[in-house]
């Protein structure tokens, strides 16, 4: 279906085909992989109507161990694609950011904190047993036990969870708005089974070994039937073996975070489409620098941040510009706050104005001093795209005449200083983090990835977790509370708006962009439609051949 291009692309494909016979997975035997032909097409439609064609895609690594097939102990968002087709969410989230039904058909509050659930009715498990409130609340006791991990925030966020009756939960929150049922957002399991891969989602376990986990439409799916009949997880050791694979025509459909994914897209044959990611990167601010103290001055450097360098030239286009901390896909996004376009002048404006001079040398001078800042910035060996972004930072700010001092710490969490205290295999700081808790910087260059409820009280409350910058602002605090209390969708869109206009206005840090990620599939697959992280296989139900 697919051919190789060049001499390059058949050597890299000859290497991935004699590697491929060894690869393993956690345990059992080996199988060699099997170099079958590619199809040439997939048929549109059966006659009767019925599903048709499949779907291959990277297995994440170490599915195959029965205990990786819990999802409640997601770890990565590879394993959490495939979990979302065998089991579904109490609430979902769709590709705005929005919470709609799921297992749960409705919700409504029913006193302060607390919030009643209306159950779907009449799901089946793959075993054709019946979803029950027992199931939800047996899922949560789980996530309860489990002091860390994807769905954590529920233990955090939640009082206490009960079956008022078979088709309604009870739900006390930790605070009483709309965010808190964000939470919500977990897998439901079946309780009292041992089965692995035992869901109730639109695809259910046909097999599974080391090499290969087949998944086939389940027909009694509350969602409808979907068009895909098969979807294979393939094993690849890498996602540049996955990618070589789909060269090879061995798999349908690949994410990737590569920057260079865009190569492969060809017309009729291959699509390459970009999706956004809750990965917000941001120039944190040091509020007790008494120049950055300052909003004029913060104002000023974000003016002397080109993004649309940043984004060409370091992330070849794989970001996408924002100036608030909320992603610009999200329903809660005011595009209205545009405010921090690339401008020297008026960076300079904005500096004279409050007393600081262009002295004659070039250089920025307050009241005779030079001004200089320190810049912090994580790298790893493998990824040193940030520690790039910020020595174009940096190179601004030099050539606008303010001193630089770049420092680039170690973030390889594999190098983390251990914590004594602490049994988990990590649990320390890494070089970069550890300086950046300590304070000893003026800007810091950081990526954080955004939690799905919206909610940005760690980052903008005095008491945030994330609030490295020391930031610390009444009005907004209050705003930040208004926000988390709503409890409709309209009070909780105007709370959020209120929230970004006080941002533009304070700037308590920067943010840059927020980064895009990619998916190369054949242009065979149709209906496929946007595409966003976490959520990339959701309308995996609409797509056909």
């Amino acid at each position: 279906m697919r051919n190789t291009k060049n001499s390059i692309r058949n050597l890299i494909i000859s290497i991935f085909l004699l590697a491929a016979v060894v690869i393993t997975g956690c345990g059992g035997s080996v199988t060699p992989e099997p170099t079958e032909a590619p199809a040439t097409s997939e048929p549109t439609q059966a006659p009767d109507g019925s599903p048709v064609g499949r779907i291959r895609l990277p297995m994440p690594e170490n599915m195959a161990d029965a205990e990786d097939c819990d999802p409640i102990g997601v770890r990565t968002e590879e394993m959490y694609q495939l979990f979302s087709l065998v089991f579904d969410t109490l609430i979902g989230v769709n590709g705005s950011n929005m919470l709609v039904p799921s297992l749960a058909m409705s919700w409504r509050s029913g006193g302060e904190r607390i919030w009643l659930i209306s159950l779907r009715q009449g799901v089946t498990w793959h075993d054709g047993s019946s979803f029950t409130a027992d199931d939800v609340v047996s899922t949560y006791d789980r996530i309860r036990r489990q002091t860390d991990g994807y769905y954590s925030d529920a233990a955090e966020n939640i009082v206490s969870l009960m079956k008022l009756d078979e088709s309604t939960i009870r739900v006390e929150m930790r605070s009483a708005g709309l965010t808190a049922l964000y939470c919500l957002n977990f897998p439901i399991t079946k309780a009292n089974s041992d089965e692995v891969l035992m869901g109730t989602g639109a695809y259910r376990l046909e097999s599974m070994t080391d090499e290969e986990i087949k998944l086939t439409v389940n027909p009694d799916w509350w969602g409808g039937t979907p068009q895909i009949e098969t979807v294979e997880f393939l094993a690849r050791g890498s996602n540049d073996l996955a990618i070589a694979s789909y060269e090879a025509g061995m798999l349908d459909f690949v994410p990737t975070n590569s920057l260079t994914a865009k190569q492969y897209s060809s017309a009729g044959e291959t699509v390459v489409a970009s999706c956004m990611t809750q990965q917000m990167e941001t120039l944190l601010i040091n509020h007790n620098n008494a120049h950055l103290c300052k909003k004029e001055f913060r104002s000023a450097i974000a003016h002397l941040i080109d993004r649309s360098s940043i984004i060409a030239n370091v992330y070849m286009n794989n970001a996408r510009s924002c100036d608030m901390p909320v992603p610009p896909d999200s329903w809660l996004y005011d595009s209205s706050q545009v405010v921090y376009g690339y401008d020297r002048e008026l960076a300079l404006s904005l500096l004279t104005e409050r007393g600081y001079t262009l002295d004659e040398d070039g250089s920025i001078g307050y009241f005779g001093e030079k001004v200089s800042l320190r810049i912090l910035v994580g790298s790893t060996p493998e990824n040193s795209v940030r520690a790039e972004a910020a020595q174009l930072i940096a190179d601004s700010l030099t050539s606008f005449g303010i001193g630089v001092e770049l420092i680039t710490a170690n973030h390889d969490t594999a190098s983390a200083s251990p914590d004594p205290e602490s049994e988990a295999p990590y649990s320390g700081d890494t070089e970069f983090v550890r300086l950046l808790r300590e304070g000893n910087w003026d800007l810091a260059l950081v990526g954080f990835s955004l939690s799905e409820s919206n909610s940005l009280s760690k980052y903008l409350t005095p008491s945030g977790s994330n609030n490295f910058g020391h930031y610390s602002s009444e009005t907004m605090t209050s705003l930040i509370e208004i926000m988390d209390s709503a409890v409709d969708e309209a009070s909780l869109r105007e709370a959020a708006y209120a929230v970004q206009s006080e941002f533009a206005e304070e700037l308590p840090f920067i943010v840059l962009y927020f980064r895009l990620n990619s998916v190369i599939y054949s242009a065979d697959i149709q209906g496929i439609g946007q595409l966003r992280e976490p959520r990339l296989l959701e309308n995996m139900k609409d797509w056909r051949y």
